[in-house]
């Protein structure tokens, strides 16, 4: 994995602000050594996050399927179609002018 030494300090000071790393040793002009905090926390992070999405999508295939709370479905949005003038079926053409300042 490729990332750039500003995008990994950015990645390094979110974790240690968030508890997950702490800095061990070193300084900013050699470089510091980390350590995990907790590697049940990052565990416990990790399923709870993969059982809420699993559990975000089989409330989305029920409510897809009719099952659950009466008619309700997913909504999904309409299809953008374009007119023959360019704009979209929603956008209306404006009559007013342009405001022009004279001198």
């Amino acid at each position: 994995m490729r990332l750039s030494p500003s995008s990994l300090g950015r990645y390094l000071y979110e974790l240690e602000r968030m508890g997950y790393i702490k800095i061990t040793r070193g300084n900013r002009y050699k470089g510091f050594e980390y350590k995990v905090s907790n590697w049940n926390d990052l565990e416990n992070l990790t399923n709870d996050a993969q059982s809420m999405v699993k559990s975000i999508l089989e409330s989305i295939k029920a409510l897809s399927l009719g099952e659950g709370l009466g008619e309700a479905s997913v909504t999904r949005n309409p299809p953008v179609t374009q007119g023959h003038n360019g704009l979209h079926n929603g956008q209306k053409i404006s009559r007013k002018q342009a405001v022009t300042h004279e001198k």
